[in-house]
């Protein structure tokens, strides 16, 4: 399983994985948010608010996001760092370069 991970293709599958956690975490706030356009007074909204803030599983996802930021921002950075060193220093064919497109 670890030799898995540390394919590249593995470090990218990881990176998606926890780029969907974070999109599932805006979808989250998003929906909690937007109960505040709903003309309630804010009652939906502060019972949503009251139960993310006083749930223990919610108390328990926080530390779990902060590790999604942290491994979706370093396999960004190591994938990068090794596509560049695999790639040499041709780079990509750039559209600049081309002439009569």
């Amino acid at each position: 399983m670890s030799n898995a991970l540390g394919s590249s293709i593995g470090k990218k599958l990881l990176m998606g994985l926890s780029g969907l956690f974070l999109i599932l975490f805006l979808v989250v706030h998003l929906t909690v948010n937007s109960f505040l356009l709903i003309p309630d007074g804010g009652d939906l909204f502060n019972a949503a608010a009251h139960f993310m803030a006083t749930t223990p599983a919610i108390r328990a996802i926080e530390p779990l996001l902060a590790l999604g930021f942290i491994i979706h921002i370093l396999y960004g950075v190591k994938l990068t760092l090794e596509n560049r060193k695999a790639r040499g220093p041709a780079g990509y064919a750039s559209g600049k370069k081309t002439s009569g497109v």
